[in-house]
């Protein structure tokens, strides 16, 4: 599914029935990285699992993008959705936009998982880091990644097994 948020399509898929969990993936990765967890959490919670922009199925506009920016993407979608509140889990880029979401937005998480991730790159770590300021296109191409038939990434010419 699709929702208008934000300036952007943002692709999801929201299933189960109870409290909300919104699941926010890694950079260079989709909502899909999820599949086992939805699978697990979704007979108790409704699960809210979406691609990041420039990510899967959403929007892709030119960059670089601001984690404030996805973090305001986030809100949008669950504005859109008419959800008040959700328990935020985060992995790696994920995590990062979770705890921006969490800072701006308190009243919206009812709890905050982050795994795997940081508050901040120190200031002459971040200058080095490769991939700031790229869009995750220009990020996976500096690493080697093409896309591949139906958007899927490419390593070289072995395909990327999907995640999940």
């Amino acid at each position: 599914m699709k929702l208008t948020a934000n300036g952007i399509e943002i692709h999801y898929a929201f299933e189960g029935e109870g409290p909300v969990v919104t699941l926010g993936h890694a950079l260079g990765t989709n909502l899909s990285m999820w599949d086992e967890q939805a699978r697990a959490l979704n007979g108790r919670y409704r699960v809210l699992r979406f691609d990041t922009r420039g990510h899967g199925q959403t929007s892709a506009p030119p960059g670089p993008y601001a984690l404030e920016q996805l973090a305001e993407d986030v809100h949008g979608l669950l504005t859109g959705l008419r959800i008040t509140e959700t328990h935020f889990v985060g992995l790696s880029m994920g995590g990062m936009i979770g705890q921006i979401f969490a800072l701006k937005y308190p009243q919206m998480v009812r709890s905050l998982v982050l795994c795997d991730t940081t508050s901040r790159y120190p200031a002459g770590g971040r200058a080095g880091h490769p991939a700031v300021g790229l869009t995750p296109v220009q990020h996976g191409a500096a690493r080697g990644v093409q896309p591949g038939p139906a958007g899927l990434p490419r390593q070289g010419d072995r395909p990327v097994p999907a995640v999940g």
